[in-house]
């Protein structure tokens, strides 16, 4: 006996990959990024965003390393326009003046619609004070990397979910996706339950059986948006955590697409 395949036929899009790579020495060059679309469509993904090559280093970049990242992620973009959403990749201890800047010439040069912080220092830093205020006047949603700081520490630069908390105190208008659910896990569902202004994203480490409900359950199902962190992560395994997910299909078709094209402002 043959067990039936299960099938999402509804729209997808992917609010959390990496597409050319953590790294400039891991870019696999265009053919294999035609190629990485073409299955992402097959799966039923209309669009994706690109976080660019956050791992270039960890922290201490240059302004000229950032635009040269920034640059990179346009390009890829322009490889598949109506496919690729980019993000404005920022490390904030580059001071204010800089910060505002760059966002100001990815939204108004490259039509970036995002921004996205790594692990360049903890988002509760004050020195990100000058990345929500540029996010707020340019209308822009920040990706922060989070996960639980009691598994991978490094607090300086590793931002927990406890410290978005501690961020949005100082900026309530921010809006915010929290990358990485089961990175964060259950206790990090529970530090930003109150905060309506932040999402979660489905990626992060293997599928976690029962978290895409718990999240659902705690923050209401408009507050998850489904991110795969491919390609480092299985696109397909990804799409299977939600899908197997025990969700109405309504739910599932918000966290696949709704969610994300009201956040990222997709018609």
């Amino acid at each position: 006996m043959t067990t039936p395949e299960v099938r999402w036929t509804g729209p997808i899009i992917d609010a959390h990959a990496h597409p050319r790579g953590l790294h400039v020495t891991d870019d696999p060059g265009r053919p294999f990024v035609d190629e990485f679309v073409a299955r992402a469509r097959r799966l039923g993904v209309e669009k994706m965003s690109s976080l660019g090559e956050v791992l270039f280093r960890a922290s201490g970049y240059s302004e000229t390393e950032i635009r040269m990242l920034n640059d990179r992620n346009a390009e890829l973009a322009s490889w598949h326009p109506d496919f690729f959403v980019p993000f404005c990749f920022l490390d904030p201890m580059l001071g204010a003046d800089f910060v505002k800047d760059e966002v100001r010439r990815c939204h108004e040069v490259h039509g970036f619609r995002a921004i996205k912080l790594e692990i360049a220092c903890n988002v509760s830093n004050p020195a990100t004070h000058a990345v929500f205020e540029a996010a707020e006047a340019n209308d822009f949603p920040v990706m922060v990397h989070a996960s639980r700081t009691d598994i991978i520490g490094n607090r300086d630069h590793q931002s927990d979910p406890a410290d978005v908390r501690t961020a949005l105190s100082a900026h309530s208008g921010a809006r915010i996706i929290m990358a990485h659910l089961t990175g964060a896990g259950r206790r990090g569902v529970w530090d930003v339950r109150d905060l309506p202004n932040v999402a979660v994203d489905t990626s992060g480490m293997q599928p976690d059986s029962g978290i895409i409900e718990y999240a659902v359950e705690h923050l209401g199902v408009d507050r998850v948006v489904f991110g795969s962190d491919a390609y480092y992560r299985d696109l397909a395994v990804q799409i299977g955590q939600v899908l197997g997910a025990d969700l109405s299909d309504a739910e599932k078709h918000a966290v696949f697409y709704d969610n994300t094209a009201r956040i990222l402002g997709l018609a």
